[in-house]
């Protein structure tokens, strides 16, 4: 198989995807790179992570803390996760560990080997082929719109907007902390039916 590529974990955002149970993006890239991967995760995921980025202790520990306890208890090495398949909007990924002589291959979900990566201060990995399919450019993204056209988008009553933009908008206010905005927001968003 290819050469794998060291990627970070840049952060965590809150998803566009309204109404369902996995309203977080967690995003992985190269810091110097342009290209980022963004993986759709659930909430309680997002905080397993957000817990180890920031490392700030839980008041009891989380399903990620015990398992990377349990692995240092019985002397396991967790050498690495690899996140080693993108197929139609569904990321694979694999825990390698050993124990003696013996490495094994554990499958597990992109979040969970990001999780324990974090807490275990181990390398996350991919390929190419994945930043291929499943990479977003940012400069792409950011060239996609003017600054008059964010503008005048962010200027409008939430009345002219269509759901895509009022996603945008509620994603703005959420993070700005405006919850009356973020209110009408869905209240519109339900209006149109989405």
């Amino acid at each position: 198989m290819a050469n794998k590529i060291k990627v970070d974990v840049l952060g965590i955002s809150f998803s566009n995807h309204i109404g369902q149970n996995i309203p977080y993006i967690v995003i992985l890239g190269k810091p110097e790179d342009k290209v980022r991967i963004p993986i759709i995760i659930g909430s309680s995921e997002a905080q397993s992570i957000a817990v180890a980025l920031e490392k700030v202790p839980a008041p009891r520990p989380l399903s990620h803390d015990v398992l990377a306890s349990f692995t240092k208890e019985f002397n396991i090495s967790v050498i690495e996760v690899i996140i080693y398949e993108y197929n139609e909007g569904v990321f694979l990924a694999k825990i390698v560990c050993e124990n003696g002589n013996h490495t094994k291959e554990i499958e597990c979900r992109p979040s969970d080997g990001i999780a324990i990566a974090l807490r275990l201060n181990i390398p996350i990995f991919t390929y190419q082929n994945i930043f291929d399919e499943a990479g977003v450019n940012i400069d792409d993204k950011k060239a996609a719109k003017t600054k008059n056209q964010i503008k005048e988008e962010e200027e409008k009553p939430i009345e002219e907007l269509n759901s895509s933009q009022l996603r945008k908008r509620l994603n703005k206010a959420i993070e700005a902390e405006d919850y009356e905005l973020a209110d009408a927001i869905n209240k519109r968003l339900k209006q149109l039916g989405s």
